[in-house]
């Protein structure tokens, strides 16, 4: 048997037994059907809306959520002269408005609805009153769930799981693993903070300094605080987690001291790199367009 044939079929199966039991989206891809009517966003009152939400939430059973940008797909199965000669019935985007707030969170498919960078929603004439969601993501752009926040240099807040993925469940991050992937997430949102600075110095405008920085963020999305505010996710705060670190450090002070000379060492190139950037931006620029020319 070919090796190569035998890994995709393994590969495969995989993927399709951990999407199967909710660990993990099908190479990117997850959907599911609600047999129960959709809810528009306006025209129904509060308490109505809050049930529809809550009747998604207790028909999800992913144990992932995706924290990338996300392609969202939903058809509405509705009858056609509801919908044509009768007022019970709402416009499309009325309709898309309250499934996405019911599909995120830390009960839901995904963090926060600004994640939504496609969205397609369509009816089809049908007997039974139905709806169904297709989310479409990266392949990797997923945790297992439940996350946690973590205020970072550059001000955001970056999802980090407390199990990570594996074929036949969950398992726990050791605190080795829960503060290298937070030290990680540090330096290069530090470093994007940093080089940002020095390019602004340089002469470059905001969005110039923005757009050169991002070849040297992290993969991982970071979020406002004001995304996550009533989300019901935990936020800790810089400090707090610093803090625990350093606890940490003081009870494993040989791995901790792994993790301190890696920083080091990501620091001092980050800031020659800076410098090489900004030396290269001042050059190349005719001495009118400089700051103070």
């Amino acid at each position: 048997m070919d090796h190569r044939e035998f890994h995709g079929d393994e590969v495969f199966e995989t993927e399709a037994a951990g999407a199967k039991a909710g660990l993990n989206p099908m190479f990117g891809g997850w959907s599911q059907r609600f047999d129960f009517a959709p809810v528009p966003h306006r025209g129904t009152g509060g308490p109505v809306r809050q049930a529809f939400k809550e009747t998604i939430r207790a028909e999800l059973t992913n144990k992932f959520v995706f924290w990338g940008e996300v392609q969202v797909v939903i058809i509405l199965y509705l009858d056609v002269q509801t919908v044509l000669e009768t007022s019970e019935t709402a416009d499309v985007d009325n309709y898309a408005k309250a499934i996405l707030d019911a599909l995120k969170g830390p009960e839901g498919i995904i963090i926060d609805d600004t994640q939504v960078q496609a969205l397609t929603i369509s009816w089809i004439d049908s007997h039974k009153t139905y709806f169904e969601v297709e989310v479409r993501g990266s392949v990797d752009d997923f945790f297992t769930k439940p996350l946690r926040f973590f205020e970072m240099p550059d001000g955001l807040f970056y999802p980090q799981p407390t199990h990570a993925w594996d074929p036949v469940g969950p398992k726990p991050y050791t605190d080795f693993d829960h503060f290298a992937g937070l030290m990680i997430t540090e330096m290069m949102a530090g470093s994007k903070r940093h080089i940002r600075h020095v390019l602004r110095q340089a002469g470059q405008t905001r969005l110039e300094a923005s757009r050169n920085s991002t070849y040297f963020e992290t993969q991982l999305r970071g979020f406002h605080r004001s995304r996550l505010a009533d989300t019901g996710y935990e936020l800790v705060a810089i400090a707090d987690w610093r803090a625990r670190r350093t606890a940490w450090a003081d009870q494993d002070q040989e791995k901790s001291k792994l993790l301190a000379e890696l920083a080091e060492g990501h620091r001092a190139s980050m800031n020659n790199l800076a410098a090489a950037l900004a030396a290269v931006d001042k050059a190349s620029r005719k001495p009118s367009d400089r700051k103070g020319g």
